[in-house]
């Protein structure tokens, strides 16, 4: 796994992409057999690229980026992104249902890593 987000993560065995400009990136996805991220201009960014796409993305409706792959959770808070009673605050750190609770970014953090896992394996990505 590569990294190609400005952004570190903390998963192990994910190498991070030394050099990242802009072509890097478009080579290491070019060389990927699918791409996971979020609802970003990465995953747009891969999907133009004809990679597929896992994209983790609870905040947002199905069906509301392009065709992809995406695991859903209807059974805790999700796609607020698509409610128009919410202004979005271009921070990364917007939550306007549950900020500053326990339940805060429950869209994103409800899913795991073995529901990825599973819907990498499920449509044999892997």
């Amino acid at each position: 796994m590569i990294n190609v987000s400005l952004e570190d993560n903390p998963f192990e065995n994910c190498e991070p992409l030394e050099d990242k400009s802009l072509q890097s990136v478009m080579d290491a996805i070019s060389y990927s057999e699918f791409f996971v991220g979020l609802s970003s201009g990465l995953s747009w960014l891969a999907w133009a690229m004809n990679k597929p796409i896992v994209m983790i993305a609870n905040f947002t409706e199905e069906g509301h980026e392009f065709e992809c792959i995406r695991p859903v959770k209807k059974d805790v808070c999700n796609g607020c992104w698509n409610k128009p009673e919410y202004k979005f605050d271009k921070s990364w750190d917007w939550c306007p249902v549950h900020a500053g609770t326990d339940r805060q970014y429950e869209c994103q953090n409800s899913i795991l890593a073995s529901d990825v896992i599973r819907l990498i394996e499920e449509h044999s990505l892997i």
